[in-house]
């Protein structure tokens, strides 16, 4: 009898597993795609070990790592990456197993050893890919030196490290948890840089259509993106930002 239970059990348990697994299967097949602009882009970049894409010759002074955000596939970010490139920045989208940051938080290692002319790193992510990356900064902070979260915040208190901070969010973002942010808020440091884009959603920080529960943009995806390039610019290179993009 006692055999007979233990062998029911494993067999229940076993038959768990399975249907957990095929939940996660479904689960991690349902992700944002990036769409045809973003794609074609995506084939100026270099592919990277792990599938990261990577815009520029790796000889620019400063580089930025960005991590995507949940279930949005990385190339769904080449646009403005590569606008970003522009300004003469080394860029990397890192590809995330199952499109979830959490799963390569240490991603930037690897690559910040692949480029080691670049002598001023920034890592940054998009809403959850936001949070990882500032996990990572505030566990690297010998050759980090700031972070950007892009409608994102910071679990970590990165107050007292000495990470530069930019943060920047649409006005009609409905996915970001707000209540969330505002209690966050307080793991920055002193002098972080907000930029609230006008109109600016949550999805139009990439290249992947509309997002469930997001708001309405006011803006086109063009706008989103050069608004971002321009703040992320500025704040990398220690310039004034644009004080009509500066909330608090």
């Amino acid at each position: 009898m006692k055999k007979k239970i233990i062998k029911r059990g494993i067999g229940a348990l076993a038959g768990l597993m399975v249907v957990l697994l095929f939940a996660m299967g479904i689960y991690l097949g349902d992700y944002y795609h990036a769409d045809d602009s973003a794609l074609e882009t995506a084939k100026n970049g270099k592919e990277l070990a792990h599938g990261d894409i990577a815009f520029g010759t790796g000889d620019e002074e400063c580089g930025f790592i960005l991590y995507p955000g949940a279930k949005v596939e990385c190339e769904a970010y080449a646009n403005l990456l590569q606008e970003l490139s522009d300004e003469g920045i080394m860029c990397v989208i890192v590809n995330m197993p199952g499109n979830l940051a959490m799963f390569r938080k240490n991603a930037a290692d690897a690559i910040i050893r692949q480029y080691p002319n670049i002598k001023r790193w920034y890592v940054g992510g998009h809403s959850l890919g936001g949070v990882v990356a500032a996990g990572y900064a505030v566990d690297n902070t010998d050759i980090i030196e700031g972070v950007a979260l892009l409608a994102s915040y910071s679990v970590d208190d990165l107050s007292d490290s000495g990470l530069k901070v930019i943060s920047i969010y649409g006005s009609n973002d409905q996915v970001i948890n707000m209540e969330k942010y505002d209690e966050c808020y307080v793991n920055l440091p002193e002098g972080v840089e907000t930029v609230v884009i006008n109109g600016g959603n949550h999805a139009l920080f990439g290249s992947y259509g509309p997002q469930e529960g997001d708001g309405r943009a006011a803006i086109s995806s063009e706008r989103q993106v050069d608004i971002t390039v321009e703040s992320l610019a500025d704040f990398i290179y220690d310039k004034e930002i644009d004080a009509d993009f500066l909330c608090r």
